[in-house]
């Protein structure tokens, strides 16, 4: 048998009216000094411990996390004696390339009594082999010229 055609036109959908979209609304980024360690902590005690959010303090644009009140008072009477130096940034690649490179809190080291990050385990070589060359040299560093991941 012949299938007999129907000559019908589809039918459009109606089109559904337009849904309001909200504007994207960016949220500041924001950096959070130690992954979040108390810098007192690790100053004071050479100890690893995690900050908590209600004791948080912002230093030059990075947020520090601080283990209890008595932290909370002790960096907020004075936070370059407690903050990383360069804000944690690694110091021989801002020597090296001038550009703000964060520090990693797995590859840190003391030096004068001052916490200093790095980027990597040769950075780090680079800076026993001649600390003055890395520490004597000023920068003058703000939150917004970090780059990398420790944005949250």
């Amino acid at each position: 048998r012949k299938k007999q055609s129907t000559n019908q036109t589809p039918t459009p959908m109606p089109m559904p009216k337009p849904i309001p979209i909200p504007p994207v609304v960016e949220q500041p980024q924001v950096l959070i000094g130690l992954n979040g360690y108390s810098p007192v902590r690790i100053k004071n005690n050479r100890e690893w411990v995690k900050g908590r959010s209600e004791y948080a303090v912002t230093y030059q644009g990075v947020v520090f996390y601080l283990a209890d009140e008595n932290e909370q008072r002790l960096f907020n009477g004075s936070p370059e004696r407690y903050a990383p130096r360069l804000l944690g940034c690694d110091p021989v690649e801002l020597v090296s390339s001038d550009k703000a490179v964060p520090g990693l809190i797995e590859i840190g080291a003391f030096y004068d009594g001052e916490l200093y990050l790095f980027s990597s385990a040769e950075s780090r070589n680079q800076f026993r082999l001649a600390p003055d060359r890395f520490t004597k040299t000023r920068h003058v560093l703000h939150a917004d010229d970090i780059g990398g991941k420790r944005f949250q």
